[in-house]
């Protein structure tokens, strides 16, 4: 099935995250930091799609190392993020989240509000 250019409200996006990359750390003690979500080039994460959780956890298991959590389209459009959908040739879910339709990388308040709200979904490495 075609994935359309639409998002659904209670879809979820996907981003795995290591617990220190580059001596930033993005998780400590169970909690996300707002560095997880920056990234001047825009965020990358996976859309859910039309696929059952734990088909997507396996798959981005598959690809990145580190935790898996997520968030869901409708708080990002409570953040006024601008959510991209942009398939590449290797992953048909791929999609990116930029502060608007000029800027890429996320406020300091979209990205701490999305540590606050996301969920861990799984541990890569287990």
């Amino acid at each position: 099935m075609k994935l359309s250019k639409c998002f659904d409200e209670e879809e979820k996006l996907f981003r795995a995250v290591r617990p220190v990359c580059n001596g930033k750390i993005f998780i400590e003690n169970g909690k996300i930091s707002s560095a997880a979500f920056k990234d001047k080039k825009g965020l990358s994460v996976d859309r859910q799609g039309y696929r059952e959780i734990n088909d997507c956890l396996k798959t981005m298991k598959q690809k990145f190392e580190g935790i898996i959590v997520s968030v869901l389209v409708n708080q990002c459009n409570k953040l006024q993020i601008k959510i991209c959908y942009c398939p590449s040739k290797n992953n048909e879910y791929h999609t990116e989240l930029h502060q608007s339709d000029d800027e890429r990388l996320l406020s300091d308040i979209q990205a701490y509000s999305l540590a606050k709200l996301a969920v861990i979904e799984n541990d890569c490495n287990s």
